[in-house]
């Protein structure tokens, strides 16, 4: 019971001190029209249309800034709707970038085993046939015949390169591009 008194005394003697209120400037303006302005000035069109040219000017000085200092590149430019089309450039022609095929288990092509790691494969039809070259490193390490097909293994992607596992002894490497689709299929050694 004491601590309630107690608590009562606290409460009544916090809520008894005075509330000073800072003259902020908030109140002045209270039921006053804010619609009207204590000094109205009326500006005349040409001053209207002056400063709208001085603030253009301005405008385009930062954006041509922008331009030349490179700094007006937006968020996400390097993929957007409007450079689909040299995305599709770059996966044909000179500057493709190649898919990276990555083997297991080494491979027969020709009698020559091919070893475990990472190949950029490139695609290519020479003479009617289509050949699969693998590269480690900007050099050649081989050259393997491959079939043409209409079938894109259910790939999202236009330039791809896998294997698929055929059986205990063989792989299926597939290959496609935006001219054509390929697989070879390779005895493991």
């Amino acid at each position: 019971m004491r601590k309630y008194i107690g608590l009562f005394l606290v409460i009544c003697m916090v809520s008894a001190l005075p509330v000073f209120a800072e003259d902020d400037g908030l109140w002045d303006n209270y039921g006053t029209n804010i619609q009207q302005s204590k000094n109205p000035r009326f500006v005349s069109d040409e001053e209207f249309n002056d400063a709208i040219e001085k603030i253009n000017k301005q405008d385009r000085v930062k954006k041509w800034m922008k331009r030349l200092t490179g700094t007006n590149l937006p968020k996400g430019s390097q993929f957007t709707q409007a450079n689909e089309s040299e995305e599709i450039s770059k996966t044909s022609g000179d500057k493709a970038d190649l898919p990276v095929l990555s083997l297991p288990v080494e491979i027969d092509v020709n009698g020559d085993a091919i070893p475990v790691g990472h190949y950029q494969v490139k695609g290519d039809v020479k003479e009617g046939n289509a050949v699969l070259s693998l590269y480690q490193a900007h050099e050649l390490i081989a050259q393997i015949p491959a079939r043409v097909t209409n079938d894109d293994y259910d790939r999202e992607e236009i330039l791809f390169a896998d294997w698929v596992s055929v059986d205990d002894d063989r792989i299926k490497i597939i290959y496609g591009s935006l001219n054509f689709n390929a697989y070879a299929i390779l005895p493991l050694k």
